[in-house]
């Protein structure tokens, strides 16, 4: 919470509305923060999936997050009259440590991805389609690889301070009585990073929904969220065409495309499990013991309901996609 009391003395108060606001912080001691269950805010468990409204309101409050960077790096370099950046200023709390495939219980991890989406393609040959599990593995090694490489701030187009883990559970959310989102707040900055925009934009969208729901608002939650990008800029006499032009936003779209789908798998398996059955597996002794021996034993209980197959069809048919269109 360095960073908001820094923004709101330069001025961007009234784009600060995408996070509560803190009262009190110290490092690794306290952190006081409103109160917005007594505003009607709820939060949400990781297996639920959003619908049109929630997409298009979050959508809109990480743009502002992402416009607050590039305001204050344009203030601050005015001021100090040389280019300061974000990572400059605040590198301490920018540092990747999510994806750190050099690091052994991560590499684990990244490895039990590619093992999962073999195993869910042979889940679904009908999807899978032409791709046998040896084909479909080395394609989903490459993307991975990709989406490593992706997540790091990049030289060539806009990088700006991204949340890093825009899933609904670091979201707060205000329903209205039928059920239609009004507002949303984001929370948990653990995983800030300095990187193109589009990595937020790309992880949420293929985290957060279901492609029967993406692939009817898709182009439409992009465009709010360029649209919301350069009218906050635009309140600050910036202008969005020489800063982050509409090209270079679409560029980066497509590069940043494969990381947040294999962002999305990295998290799906087990997420997408609901709570309280993942909750009663591990609680069960007897259940737990029998997992041991099957690595792929939660996806199996998960692929039980038509809830999780959903998810996990989704997933699949995008990396499908970008197999077909030969970026893997």
């Amino acid at each position: 919470m360095v960073l908001l009391p820094r923004m709101r003395d330069l001025g961007l108060g009234e784009l600060l509305d995408f996070a509560p606001n803190c009262y009190l912080s110290r490092v690794d001691d306290i952190l006081v923060l409103d109160d917005l269950t007594s505003a009607g805010f709820v939060g949400l468990t990781p297996n639920i999936k959003l619908d049109y409204s929630a997409l298009k309101v979050a959508t809109r409050q990480f743009a502002k997050l992402h416009a607050c960077s590039i305001i204050m790096e344009e203030i601050l370099s005015k001021q100090a009259g040389q280019r300061v950046t974000m990572y400059d200023l605040y590198s301490e709390y920018l540092q990747e440590v999510l994806f750190l495939p050099d690091v052994p219980d991560m590499k684990r991890s990244f490895d039990a991805t590619i093992d999962n989406i073999e195993y869910i393609g042979s889940k679904f040959p009908e999807i899978a389609g032409k791709y046998p599990s040896e084909e479909l593995r080395k394609k989903a090694q490459k993307g991975f690889n990709l989406a490593l490489e992706r997540v790091k701030p990049s030289e060539k187009v806009k990088n700006v301070i991204c949340h890093g883990d825009v899933y609904v559970s670091n979201m707060l959310f205000n329903f209205d009585a039928n059920n239609k989102c009004e507002a949303v707040k984001l929370i948990d900055f653990q995983l800030l990073r300095y990187c193109p925009p589009t990595q937020d934009l790309m992880f949420f969208l293929y985290q957060n929904s279901v492609k029967s729901t993406l692939d009817q608002c898709k182009a439409e939650l992009i465009e709010e969220y360029y649209k919301v990008l350069s009218n906050s800029l635009e309140k600050f006499n910036l202008n969005i065409k020489e800063l982050y032009p509409r090209e270079v936003f679409e560029e980066s779209l497509k590069l940043l495309k494969v990381q947040g789908i294999f962002h999305a798998f990295f998290y799906s398996p087990i997420q997408t499990l609901d709570p309280k059955l993942r909750e009663s597996v591990f609680s069960d002794e007897k259940a737990f013991e029998k997992l041991k021996g099957n690595r792929f034993g939660l996806i199996d209980i998960g692929l039980e309901l038509e809830s999780y197959r959903e998810v996990m069809k989704s997933l699949l048919s995008y990396v499908i996609e970008l197999c077909d269109a030969g970026e893997l």
